[in-house]
C-alpha cells in the first residue's frame, strides 16, 4: 500500500506550541502498519506542551510492547499514557491541571481503527465529501444536539461561552469518555484522512473541503501547508495552535496482487461453466472409447471368442464320452432294422 503522509503545525497567536504530532510506520509480520498521533495540550503556563509530549511518547512506548489486538492495544496504551501523566503530576505538583486531548489512528493495510479523547477532529474525505469520524467530547456537540431538538438557536449555540469546554480529556485521572470503535473502518483508494487540533477549525467545513478538492491528487505536504496558510490568512485574534496530519491512501494493492485477484474473480464467475464443459468432455470421451476399436474392446472380444471355443470343446468331450459308454455296454448307436 503506497501512502502519502505529512504533518504540519503553526503557532498561531500563542506564545508556545502545545500540540504534538507523530507519524509512526510499523512493521509486523510483513504487514503495513501505521500510527498517526495528535495531542492538543492544555494548561497554558502549567504545562500543556509537556502533557501532550508525554502522552504521545508513553502511548507509543506502550503500543510497541503490546500484542493484544488492535482495539485492546489502543485502550491499554491510552491507560498507560494516562497513568504516566498522573505519575509525572505526582512528582511535580506544580504541573497539576495540565492535560491533553489524544487522537490516534491505526492503519493496517486497508483497515482503520482509532481511539479518541477530547475534541480534536478526525475527518475522512471521500467522493468530495468531508465526514467527521470521531466523537466530539466538547460541549459544542451537546449544543448542536439542542439546536436540532429546537431547544436553542444556532446563533445561541455559536455564542455560548462554554462551547469549547471539554467533557473528557487525558489528565491523569479517570477518563470519562473514550471513542474507540470495535469494528474496523474500511479504507478505499484515494481516501484522505485528516487529524487536527481544534485550531484548524478556524476554517469552516466548506473551506476545508475546497482545499481538499484542489489537492486531492497532489502531495499531502502541500495540502497540510495550504490548510495552515488559510488558517493564518484569517488573522483571527487569539488564534490557537493549529496542527494537521494529512494521510492519503494512494493504492491499496500492488499490480501483482491486482492481477491475481482478477484471475481468481474470473474463475469464480465462470466456475459453473467450467464444470459443465469438463463434464461434457468426460461424457464424450467415454462414449468414444465404447464405440472405437480400443484395446479394451479387443480384450473383451478375445475373451468372448475363448469362451465359445471352450463351449465347443466341452460339447465334443461330452459326445465322445457318451459314445464310449454306449459301446462299453454293447449298445448299438445305430441299430439295423
Amino acid at each position: 500500500m503506497k501512502i502519502l503522509c505529512a504533518a504540519k503545525q503553526i503557532l498561531g497567536k500563542r506564545k508556545k506550541q502545545e500540540d504534538t504530532t507523530q507519524y509512526l510506520s510499523l512493521s509486523n509480520s510483513g504487514k503495513d502498519e501505521s500510527l498517526l498521533l495528535l495531542a492538543d495540550g492544555m494548561g497554558g503556563h502549567v504545562g500543556g506542551d509537556k502533557a501532550s509530549q508525554l502522552i504521545i511518547n508513553q502511548f507509543i512506548a506502550s503500543y510497541q510492547s503490546t500484542h493484544e489486538g488492535t482495539v485492546k492495544s489502543l485502550k491499554q496504551s491510552l491507560n498507560y499514557a494516562n497513568t504516566a501523566l498522573a505519575t509525572a503530576i505526582e512528582k511535580q505538583p506544580e504541573l497539576s491541571g495540565m492535560g491533553s486531548t489524544l487522537l490516534v489512528a491505526h492503519i493496517n493495510n486497508n483497515q482503520l481503527h482509532w481511539i479518541s479523547v477530547g475534541d480534536s477532529p478526525f475527518w475522512l474525505y471521500r467522493n468530495e465529501k468531508l465526514i467527521r469520524l470521531n466523537q466530539d467530547h466538547s460541549m459544542a456537540s451537546i449544543y448542536a444536539k439542542m439546536v436540532k431538538l429546537g431547544q436553542m438557536s444556532e446563533e445561541e449555540a455559536a455564542n455560548e461561552p462554554l462551547r469549547h469546554n471539554l467533557r473528557s480529556v487525558v489528565t491523569g485521572e479517570k477518563i470519562l469518555l473514550i471513542d474507540a470503535p470495535k469494528n474496523p473502518f474500511q479504507l478505499l483508494e484515494n481516501d484522505i484522512l485528516l487529524l487536527a487540533s481544534d485550531g484548524l477549525e478556524t476554517l469552516t467545513t466548506p473551506e476545508i473541503s475546497t482545499l481538499l478538492q484542489q489537492h486531492k491528487s497532489y502531495d499531502m505536504e502541500l495540502l497540510a501547508n495550504d490548510l495552515l496558510v488559510a488558517v493564518s490568512a484569517k488573522n483571527t485574534p487569539n488564534q490557537d495552535n493549529a496542527s494537521v496530519i494529512a494521510y492519503k491512501v494512494a493504492s491499496l494493492l500492488s499490480n501483482k496482487t491486482r492481477a491475481f485477484l482478477a484471475k481468481r474473480a474470473w474463475f469464480s464467475r465462470n466456475l459453473n461453466l467450467l464444470i459443465i464443459i469438463a463434464f461434457g468432455l468426460s461424457a464424450f470421451l467415454a462414449f468414444f472409447l465404447l464405440q472405437s476399436n480400443s484395446p479394451l474392446n479387443n480384450s473383451n472380444t478375445q475373451r468372448l471368442q475363448a469362451a465359445n471355443i471352450e463351449v465347443k470343446i466341452e460339447k465334443s468331450i461330452t459326445q465322445f464320452n457318451a459314445q464310449s459308454l454306449l459301446k462299453k455296454e454293447n449298445i448299438e448307436l445305430n441299430p439295423k432294422e
